[in-house]
């Protein structure tokens, strides 16, 4: 894995950058909040009838 260091106006990363990737980011977190709550109440809480008896 490289590492690659990027020298840029602090005006230009705090101003662009930094905005657009919390953006992102808070866009990610919410589609994934989404998609786990749909796969826990598809998948988990899908039976809610009586246990069958074995």
């Amino acid at each position: 894995m490289t590492t690659v260091m990027l020298h840029v106006v602090p005006g230009f990363a705090n101003g662009i950058l930094w905005p657009e990737f919390t953006q992102l980011a808070d866009a990610l977190m919410e589609y994934l909040n989404e998609a786990t709550e749909r796969i826990i109440r598809e998948e988990v809480f899908k039976d809610t009838g009586d246990p069958s008896e074995f």
